[in-house]
């Protein structure tokens, strides 16, 4: 008896979450296929540069002996249909002998974006599309956003007392919130492809910007960019020297560096974690998807470092949409969307 689609999407969606890191930065994706004759053969996208998930299923299909004419096949991402580090998965299926093709969500990537799914029905293959695609959406969030944007998917953190203040008078910045949650802001390092910072916040504190939560340093880092107009920066005696940052430049815009980064650097999603000065910068240009704020229940006073003035000076702002609130001992995180 044929597994229905919600069934088959559900298993897909297992294997996709094997893929882990290594993916990057492609996304991760899961592939499930039912034969004719019953059996269920999975399989998931490894790493970049290695067979896609599709392929890892054919591949194993053709190792055990399995025909895959005739069966379906449940995918979280749509098959690709162009020639990249591996060969066009959509020409893969159909040279199968596929007959059905359940897919969870649309590739948005500009050489995909529907293509992949309009040589299968050429191909006289049935296509069926949206099979739990919220949870394959979530799957690869930042990742499809970014493909739509042309631009890394952008995530603020920021860590201020609750008026507002990243520093005290002195310029005293460490710590303003408690370890529960600097360890959460590990976590947050250890999921993205990179962080983005100023030359001003590395030379105040001198951090390493490595991620280590529940201080364990992981095994992969993200990259690190540092975001500046000048091009002759030195990090010599500064802890960042080990990590290679790139300088990023601002000559021509924020929108434009970005959009490099996305091109030259394949990154799909950035955290910045910088003072007000960067902060306030992609606030005003209307370059933050996500807003992650760490409020210390405290309060600074003076003229400590705090966000700077947006653009316009007045009500409403800037308009976020709160996605979630969650305590890290005495600290409150609010999650927040660009509306």
């Amino acid at each position: 008896m044929k597994q229905n689609p919600i069934e088959l999407m559900k298993l897909a969606l297992s294997e996709a979450l094997k893929g882990g890191r290594d993916t990057k930065p492609n996304p991760r994706v899961g592939a499930v296929l039912e034969a004719q004759s019953g059996e269920v053969v999975l399989g998931f996208h490894k790493k970049a540069g290695q067979p896609h998930a599709e392929i890892e299923v054919l591949n194993e299909c053709r190792r055990l002996g399995i025909n895959p004419k005739g069966a379906q096949i449940a995918v979280t991402l749509e098959p690709c249909s162009h020639q990249g580090r591996t060969g066009a998965c959509s020409k893969a299926l159909i040279d199968a002998g596929i007959s059905k093709v359940i897919v969870g969500v649309r590739d948005p990537h500009k050489k995909v974006n529907g293509q992949g799914i309009a040589m299968l029905r050429e191909a006289g293959i049935q296509v069926e599309e949206s099979i739990l695609a919220k949870e394959c959406f979530e799957l690869n969030r930042e990742w499809l956003i970014a493909q739509k944007l042309g631009r890394p998917f952008v995530t603020l953190k920021m860590a201020t007392s609750l008026d507002g203040k990243w520093a005290a008078d002195n310029g005293e910045s460490k710590w303003i919130t408690g370890e529960e949650a600097r360890n959460k802001g590990h976590f947050l390092r250890a999921r993205v492809d990179a962080i983005g910072t100023s030359f001003k916040t590395i030379t105040a504190d001198n951090p390493d910007f490595t991620a280590r939560p529940d201080s364990k340093l992981v095994d992969w880092q993200p990259r690190l960019f540092v975001f500046s107009g000048r091009s002759d920066l030195s990090f010599e005696n500064l802890k960042v020297k080990d990590r290679n940052p790139t300088v990023v430049d601002l000559s021509q815009g924020l929108k434009i560096a970005l959009e490099k980064l996305f091109l030259e650097e394949e990154i799909s999603d950035l955290m910045i974690e910088a003072g007000p000065n960067l902060s306030t910068y992609f606030l005003n240009e209307r370059l933050v998807d996500e807003l992650w704020l760490f409020q210390a229940p405290v309060l600074l006073g003076g003229g400590g470092a705090s966000l700077g003035a947006l653009s316009g000076g007045q009500l409403p702002g800037l308009s976020l949409q709160l996605v979630r609130k969650e305590y890290y001992g005495q600290d409150c995180l609010l999650v927040l969307a660009s509306a």
